[in-house]
């Protein structure tokens, strides 16, 4: 697809300063408010785009493991009736068709591991046992970059989004619990709408969103742009170091925050150590990256493996189901 200059300028930065109003992004982009307005509201209604609620889970205690899987020769199920099966499962974070050593990879959230593990246990169940030939990895800690490569080859890079475990955690009740799940769920919304839909009082809901966004729980409203409609394909590079180092860590985050293809990155414990989540536009170019990260990192850079993302099935910004044992 063809992008003008001006189109990648405004959604370079229509994915950073999405809670900005229009008339901001005018000023800032010296573009005219009314073609903003056109432009943004059909990107909208055609799926192109969507103004999500990047809420940190992590501030509230919860854990998160990602699993890689290939469902077993033995299930009865065909894999449309597994793929249905899986998204409309509890606690499911995203799930994504990949090709490579596994088929799929699934993220599962909960409060607590006993949680995660009663989730996948239940999937298991109603799935005839796909979990068979699996790898796990626990998620401790996430940063989004964005779409650096809609900006200019120039552009120094300096915002992201970070979800890390934290020590002293925040206490939600069941209506902040409300209002995050319809968030989670639907993108972001006007207070009027979400007290509408829960049958709460507007100020209620004002007071409750200032607190979630004073305590960092949630963190941003993005724009996020189909990778799709960019002519973009999607890897995850899973990487493993000989040394779990702070230096190392670091090194990798000033590098992956400055590298253009470099959307988002993932922290693990299990067999990984990072995930890096890289968008290009032809299959070449993701072998040229693996090649500049050997050479950023050298010896200390064990195992760089490539997982290519067929297709996104579903994804939630908050699947946080239980809040209790």
């Amino acid at each position: 697809m063809a992008l003008t200059q001006d189109d990648k300028r405004l959604l370079y930065h229509l994915q950073y300063i999405g809670d900005k109003p229009i008339a901001e992004f005018a000023a800032d982009l010296k573009l005219r408010e009314s073609t903003l307005q056109s432009k943004v509201g059909r990107w909208e209604k055609e799926q192109k785009i969507a103004q999500r609620v990047f809420i940190n889970t992590f501030a509230i205690g919860a854990n998160e493991v990602e699993l890689f899987f290939t469902p077993t020769k033995t299930t009865k199920r065909t894999q449309a009736e597994l793929e249905k099966a899986i998204i409309k499962a509890s606690g499911v974070r995203w799930f994504y068709r990949t090709a490579g050593k596994h088929e799929f990879i699934l993220g599962i959230e909960a409060l607590t591991i006993a949680q995660i593990t009663k989730h996948l246990e239940e999937l298991d169940a109603n799935t005839d046992g796909i979990f068979a030939n699996r790898e796990v990895g626990i998620s401790i800690g996430y940063w989004w970059f964005g779409r650096k490569y809609l900006a200019n080859e120039d552009t120094k890079h300096s915002f992201c989004l970070t979800q890390l475990p934290t020590k002293e955690l925040k206490v939600i009740d069941d209506v902040d619990h409300r209002i995050l799940r319809m968030l989670g769920h639907k993108g972001a919304q006007s207070h009027r709408t979400i007290a509408n839909e829960l049958s709460i009082p507007q100020s209620t809901v004002g007071y409750r969103m200032s607190n979630l966004v004073k305590n960092q729980i949630i963190a941003g409203t993005p724009y996020l742009i189909s990778p799709a409609w960019l002519g973009m394909l999607v890897y995850r590079l899973q990487l493993v170091f000989n040394t779990f180092s702070a230096q190392t860590h670091k090194e990798l985050l000033r590098w992956s925050h400055q590298h253009g293809s470099v959307v988002s990155m993932m922290r693990l414990l299990g067999p990984w150590d990072y995930t890096l989540r890289c968008e290009v536009a032809r299959p070449e170019e993701i072998a040229d990256l693996t090649d500049e990260l050997h050479d950023a990192f050298g010896p200390a850079l064990k195992e760089c493996s490539i997982v290519s993302v067929v297709k996104e099935l579903s994804f939630s910004y908050y699947p946080i189901e239980l809040f209790s044992e």
